[in-house]
Order: C-alpha cells, then sequence, then structure tokens
C-alpha cells in the first residue's frame, strides 16, 4: 500500500493517543525550571478530577479536598487529599503522580519497587495513618482554609483508594507482589486504580450506593480477583454482578470480558450504535418494584439505609426477580383483604435474612409487628443479621426499615417466641415456583427441607 508523503498508518491507534497523553512529561521535564512545577500540576490535576467526579456521585456536602490531620498543638501530621462521608462510611483518596519510570518499563525489578514505592506504597501508608486519626473519636481535622474540621457521624468502615495519574502497567499483579498492606480494624483493603478507570467507573455507577456497592466488592476481592487491567473487572460487576463464592483462591478474568463496557463507551462518546449502558445490574429490573427501592435507598444515608441498599445489591439475578414477583403479590394480597402480609428470605453465606412487610397499618402498630416477626425470624434461623422493610401497598414506598445486627445466641425468652411464629398463611415464594423439589430448601427461608415445612 502506497501512501502519500508525510502520511503515516497507524495500526493501533491506542498507542497514538497513549503517546499524546505521555510525551509531553518528558519534554517538561527536561525543563529543570519547570519540572517540579509540571508535577504539582498534574498532582493537582488528578486531585481535582477526582474530587469532581465523586463530588457528581455524593454530592457537594458529602465531598471534601485537603483535609488535614494535626495534633493538639494544631500542627500537621498528615493530609487526605479526597475524603467522602457518607452515613457511617468514609472513602480516602490519595492521589499520586508519580509515575513508572523508562527504566521500570524495561524491566528493571530494582527500579520498578523503587517506582512502586513512591507512587502506590507510600500513598497507602498515608491512607492508613489518616485512617487511624479518623477512627479515633479524638482524632483533629482542619480544612484547606485552615478551619476546624468535623467528622459529624462515627466512622465503621473506611475505603482507601490510591488514585494515579498515568495508566501504570501490571498495576493488579504488582500491587498484589509488593503492596505492603496494614491490618487496621475498620481499613477496607485498597483499591488502587488510575483517573481513567475512575472516570469509567463514575460514568456508569453514578449513585452512592452503587459506586460504594463496587468499591466495597472490589476491595474484598483484593487476593481472589487476577486481571490486566482494572475495566475488565468493572465490566463483569456491570454485566453479572461481581460475586465470587466461598471456596474459591482467584478467579482470572480475560480482557474479552470487557467487550460490553467497550461498546457502550464507543456509544456514549462517540454515538455509535449499541447499548450505551451493558446489559445487566442497570438494565434488567429498570421499573421494577426492586429498582424502586434501591432509589429511595440512593436518597438518605442513615445506617439502616445504606446497610440495607449495599445487601440488596448483593443478591442474584434470580432472588431479585423472585422477590418483585413475591412484592407484587402481597401487596396485591393486601389491597384484596385488607390484611398484614409478608415474606422472608434467608441467606446463609451472608448470614443475613430479610422480611418485606406490607400493611395498611399506621406506623406505630406496623413497627411492632415488623419488629416482632424479624426479632423471632432472625433467632430462629441462628443469624447475625435482619432487615425488615414495610412497604405501603399504594404509593410502593419504604416506611420502615427495621435492622438487627447482632450475634446469635440462646435466648428463654427468644426460644418462646419464635416458636410460635407462624410461617404466611400463603406463602408468595412458594405461589411462584409451583416446580420445588420436596427435598429442596423451602423458599419460605425457614432453611428446613421443603416436604418438612410449606409442603
Amino acid at each position: 500500500m502506497e501512501l502519500e508523503e508525510n502520511t503515516f498508518l497507524c495500526f493501533q491507534i491506542y498507542s497514538l493517543y497513549e503517546a499524546l497523553y505521555e510525551s509531553p512529561v518528558f519534554f517538561l521535564n527536561e525543563n529543570k525550571k519547570y519540572s517540579s512545577t509540571a508535577l504539582k500540576n498534574r498532582g493537582d490535576f488528578t486531585e481535582s478530577f477526582c474530587f469532581d467526579k465523586l463530588k457528581s456521585i455524593f454530592g457537594e456536602n458529602r465531598v471534601f479536598r485537603n483535609i488535614e490531620i494535626v495534633n493538639k498543638k494544631n500542627e500537621p501530621l498528615s493530609e487526605i487529599d479526597i475524603l467522602v462521608l457518607y452515613g457511617d462510611i468514609a472513602i480516602i483518596v490519595q492521589a499520586k503522580s508519580k509515575r513508572l519510570t523508562i527504566e521500570s518499563r524495561k524491566g528493571n525489578l530494582s527500579i520498578i519497587q523503587k517506582d512502586f514505592k513512591l507512587a502506590i506504597q507510600d500513598a497507602y501508608d498515608q491512607a492508613g495513618k489518616t485512617a487511624l486519626s479518623i477512627l479515633n473519636p479524638n482524632g483533629r481535622f482542619r480544612n484547606s482554609n485552615k478551619e476546624r474540621f468535623e467528622i459529624g457521624n462515627k466512622i465503621r468502615k473506611i475505603y482507601p483508594i490510591v488514585l494515579l495519574s498515568d495508566y501504570y502497567p501490571s498495576l493488579t499483579i504488582q500491587t498484589k507482589e509488593f503492596l505492603k498492606l496494614q491490618d487496621i480494624g475498620g481499613l477496607s483493603l485498597p483499591v488502587i486504580t488510575e483517573i481513567f478507570t475512575l472516570d469509567i467507573i463514575c460514568e456508569f455507577l453514578s449513585s452512592p450506593l452503587y459506586f460504594l456497592s463496587y468499591i466495597d466488592r472490589r476491595a474484598n476481592y483484593f487476593y481472589e480477583i487476577n486481571i490486566t487491567h482494572e475495566l475488565t473487572v468493572l465490566s463483569v460487576h456491570l454485566t453479572q454482578n461481581l460475586w465470587i463464592d466461598n471456596g474459591y483462591q482467584g478467579v482470572y478474568y480475560t480482557e474479552d470480558c470487557t467487550a460490553d463496557l467497550d461498546a457502550a463507551v464507543l456509544a456514549r462518546k462517540y454515538d455509535l450504535p449499541g447499548n450505551k449502558t451493558p446489559i445487566g445490574i442497570l438494565t434488567k429490573f429498570k421499573d421494577t418494584l426492586f429498582q424502586k427501592i434501591i432509589t429511595q435507598l440512593d436518597q438518605g444515608e442513615t445506617i439502616q439505609q445504606i446497610e440495607l441498599g449495599l445487601f440488596l445489591l448483593k443478591l442474584s439475578e434470580d432472588t431479585i426477580s423472585n422477590i418483585n414477583s413475591n412484592l407484587n403479590l402481597i401487596i396485591k394480597q393486601t389491597h384484596l383483604d385488607n390484611g398484614v402480609h409478608d415474606f422472608s428470605l434467608v441467606f446463609d453465606e451472608l448470614s443475613s435474612g430479610i422480611t418485606f412487610h406490607t400493611s395498611f397499618s399506621n406506623l406505630i402498630e406496623a413497627n411492632q409487628i415488623l419488629d416482632r416477626h424479624c426479632v423471632a425470624r432472625k433467632y430462629k434461623s441462628k443469624i447475625d443479621k435482619w432487615f425488615g422493610i414495610h412497604i405501603h401497598p399504594t404509593s410502593n414506598t419504604i416506611q420502615i426499615i427495621n435492622y438487627l445486627d447482632n450475634k446469635w445466641a440462646y435466648s428463654i425468652e427468644l426460644e418462646r417466641l419464635s416458636k410460635h411464629l407462624k410461617h404466611n398463611t400463603r406463602n408468595p415464594a412458594k405461589s411462584n415456583h409451583k416446580s420445588i423439589g420436596r427435598n429442596s430448601l423451602c423458599p419460605c427461608g425457614s432453611g428446613k427441607k421443603y416436604k418438612k415445612c410449606c409442603l
């Protein structure tokens, strides 16, 4: 193929874009007078970019920039680049503009380790140091204006994110190999990524619960997930709802898993034909009662709302379909007989259960009935957590959330209460699954075989 003079043919457009983004850094670094300023500007851009993205998800009143930890003399000890406060959960972002040197890219192991320390280990260590102050009720903070900064709620969980300004080859592999983790109660395992991936995460998971659900899952599977690029696991999450069953030591996701996400990004950015959102967690239950519940939970930040929202977003497609059909059934029953109807589900792997409850009762009476039922059901199921939701049968809105979180222990009083616990007179789960095997677990959530329970 002949080309005109000064015309070039590029077979891999990504390499060209990468060169356009990265090459100026080398030119700027050659200018000794300006190199430090250039590095600072890159760091400031990374911070401001992240700040704007997280602010678009969590709102201006929950995202803060450049929060300093100070001692009793008001002297700075450390700094948080970006801090998100959402209920009793915090996200700490430490942004770094340090990049891999040429020697690292050539495979020099000692230089790779040095670059890794400067780019990632130091940022993670700083996140751990600031986390200790946040988890400490006596921690002292001030904002970028040197004014006292108060963290309102007692923080239960902190998610550290190390954010890089450049694409970092083999980031996941190097993180597992070199990162020295800290064992701090309340501090999650880290999420290590760069601004390009954060941009895509925020593009698709644009609400607090969906974003936090992914960060929680990604951090919890820190050891199990093996990938060459972070977008691969994001694509898996969008299409399949990221979940790894207990007993698996590791899962490797190949890059072809990113196809749905790649197509959606092209459809959004370049208006090409195709789905602008991958078919999966964001599309399959649109306009259903389940999605309406998630939307309502997304608008608040109490512990009950956050915990319930994160729990529901972990559920499988079959379970969500079951919940939708059962909710429609008990709401219809309530309209027909003006009575009280509910159904419960137990999840042994999560040591959790949930009761959906609907009636026209006043809130005081409904709360008493729901609380008594949840206490008895939790005890009878011998699990640690139980959620209860009272839904108004006309508006389909959540009116009451009951959240029980305590280790199961034998109780004579609860034994007596749970002994008189009756199953639904018309179990909605049973009504929607007529082909349940006699030896299968009963869908009512009792933990017993179907033949010995609701058959």
